[in-house]
């Protein structure tokens, strides 16, 4: 009678680290999906800070042409022209 007892609770045990080992291997592959969709995430962030920068590069070349621009009609103008 003790060794079925034992056995009935072996397989009980057996059965139950099956459960857990598929709930582990299910929140693996969670995790995994999950860090799959960080790196996603991170690649399009990554492609708006590049446009970003072009962006803002190409207003400080906008900047800089006025401004020597302005500087340019300044330096032309004469005397009475800078009321």
């Amino acid at each position: 009678m003790e060794t079925a007892r034992s056995t009935d609770q072996i397989t009980a045990t057996i059965t139950e680290l099956n459960v857990h080992s598929t709930a582990v291997g299910l929140a693996i592959a969670e995790m995994s999906g999950g860090i799959g969709q960080v790196g996603e995430a991170a690649s399009v962030l990554r492609q708006v800070a590049e446009q970003q920068f072009a962006v803002v590069g190409a207003l400080n070349a906008q900047v800089d042409e006025t401004r020597k621009r302005v500087e340019s009609l300044s330096s032309t103008a004469g005397p009475r022209d800078r009321r």
